[in-house]
């Protein structure tokens, strides 16, 4: 019989143990918890078993790979297919709404979203979207008159799922405190926006940092290439989530092909967390602020006076970085306060300090204009978290900042495709050559009060696809958003005019045949005396 003692001398987390039970039962897997009354196994299909030691008849280490680095791969491998597998896959359930309602304190209400309830099912079941919609409306209306019963903003989430309208879902389960099912709506929005995709990495740390959540966010974040919000969760957060900050540095570690050496301890160590964070910083450099965030440090920015001077950018292509000397890249970001900043090269971000800058012009320029975008020459070195910028200097003394953009020196005119009222944010639509270019915004960027009523007013906004006036402005990051956005009322005008002439021409000829008909009806008269 199997005695916890045994168990600690002989075995570490993340080695491969088969126990013998009574019954001549045998199990096989990777020993994932060594607690004080049992052990848990992690099966080879996914599938966790917990025994008690009493239970356990004997115990051996099968053959396998012993050498740590190799078993320590093996646990990594592990932790990454947990965070991969990590997500909420929802499904529609009546009986589950039906228990959420049954809980509801007035019989009048229950009585009447219980009967919406049936009518939701039996439209999943036909799949007639149409009375869906009309459910998701009258739920709405319902749960505006009694915003204290979560029942109808669950069941306005249920039928806007099964809609495929996942803003209305997202904002309504969120409301009524289904937060893994709110994160799969936001999830499920990452096709259509990267706006929306902005949206669900906040859900992590803004709202709820459920376990599962974390992990669902680090794999959407990592395949994003925007792991912003999870280092802020690491840095605040990570001494209460050791095992979840473990697998899901083992994952993004994983996704590199990076398999660092935990030492004695094992993976689950404080020191194997300490090798994760480092292989971390060294694959993951510090990134620089999602879209979102840096649009959100705007909103209290009046918008700029256009004088016909555009901000610098620059509109060719950054040369491609060549060994590790010699690098061409850009400033994008530099924090005077603390003398470091973030120079973007092929899409790669670099690390730098004060200490790195090899150019006194440079430096000088920096401390007089941090926000300058000054094109540089680095080369690649080391400090205490792993690579960076060193040997920073200026590319060209004459011309260290990038050349104008004429797109930032004019006031564009387009339409606004897309607003999400949850988030306050949306796109405006411009014709170009090759097509609709699409530039995203904050509801704090449109000036003209009369079109930022309707955006807080209507939800359908979107639809109406109203024209507008707008013009560019560029984050650190070089992307462009729309900033100072107006109703385009000339052209609003015009369409009205439009569309009020076709209304009257096709009344027109049902007026004109009014007197053909009547002509006709006079001529017989005298036939008939």
């Amino acid at each position: 019989m199997a005695v916890r003692e045994d168990f600690l001398t002989d075995y570490r987390i993340g080695d491969r143990v088969t126990v013998v039970l009574g019954g001549k039962l045998i199990w096989t897997g990777v020993l994932d918890e060594m607690g004080e009354h049992r052990i848990r196994l992690r099966m080879e299909d996914g599938t966790v078993r917990s025994i008690s030691y009493s239970a356990i008849m004997a115990d051996y280490a099968p053959a396998g790979p012993r050498d740590r680095k190799e078993r320590d791969a093996q646990v990594m491998q592990e932790a990454a297919r947990q965070v991969q597998e990590a997500v909420y896959a929802w499904q529609f359930s009546p009986d589950s709404l039906r228990e959420a309602i049954r809980l509801s304190p007035n019989s009048e209400q229950k009585r009447m979203v219980s009967a919406l309830c049936d009518e939701l099912a039996a439209a999943a079941d036909a799949e007639d979207f149409d009375t869906i919609d009309k459910i998701i409306i009258a739920a709405e209306s319902l749960a505006e008159q009694a915003p204290d019963n979560t029942a109808f903003r669950r069941l306005v989430g249920e039928a806007a799922l099964l809609a495929e309208d996942y803003e209305t879902a997202e904002e309504a389960l969120y409301n009524a405190g289904y937060f893994g099912e709110a994160f799969y709506a936001a999830s499920m929005l990452l096709s259509e926006d990267r706006m929306a995709e902005d949206g669900a990495c906040h859900l992590l740390y803004d709202r709820r940092k459920q376990p599962d959540v974390v992990m669902s966010f680090v794999r959407l974040a990592a395949e994003a290439g925007d792991l912003s919000v999870f280092r802020r969760f690491l840095e605040d957060e990570g001494r209460d989530y050791p095992e979840l900050i473990t697998r899901c540095l083992c994952y993004l570690a994983v996704r590199k092909k990076e398999y660092p050496s935990f030492g004695k301890d094992g993976l689950y160590s404080p020191a194997g967390r300490a090798a994760l964070l480092k292989s971390f910083r060294e694959n993951y450099p510090d990134p620089e602020n999602s879209q979102l965030e840096q649009m959100e440090q705007l909103d209290d920015t009046a918008p700029e006076s256009r004088t016909g001077e555009g901000a610098t950018f620059n509109g060719e292509s950054l040369p491609q970085p060549g060994e590790e000397k010699g690098l061409n890249g850009i400033v994008f970001s530099y924090k005077p306060d603390h003398k470091i900043g973030f120079i973007r090269a092929d899409g790669t971000d670099w690390f730098f300090h004060m200490n790195h800058i090899a150019d006194e012009n440079l430096l000088r320029l920096l401390e007089e204009d941090p926000d300058g975008r000054y094109l540089v020459t680095f080369d690649v070195g080391y400090n205490s978290r792993g690579k960076c910028a060193t040997e920073v200097r200026l590319q060209d003394p004459e011309h260290p900042k990038e050349a104008p953009d004429p797109l930032l020196s004019y006031m564009h005119k387009g339409v606004l495709s897309r607003y999400y009222s949850f988030y306050q944010n949306g796109q405006v639509a411009e014709e170009a050559e090759d097509g609709e270019q699409v530039y995203n915004f904050r509801l704090s960027y449109v000036t003209d009060g009369e079109l930022k009523s309707a955006c807080e007013l209507h939800s359908d906004i979107a639809q109406q696809r109203l024209p507008v006036t707008f013009w560019l402005k560029k984050l650190k990051d070089g992307k462009l958003v729309a900033t100072d956005i107006q109703l385009d009322r000339e052209a609003y005008q015009v369409r009205q005019a439009a569309e009020a002439a076709d209304g009257a021409a096709e009344e027109a000829p049902a007026e004109a045949e009014t007197p053909e008909a009547a002509e006709p009806q006079a001529a017989e008269t005298p036939e008939a005396e």
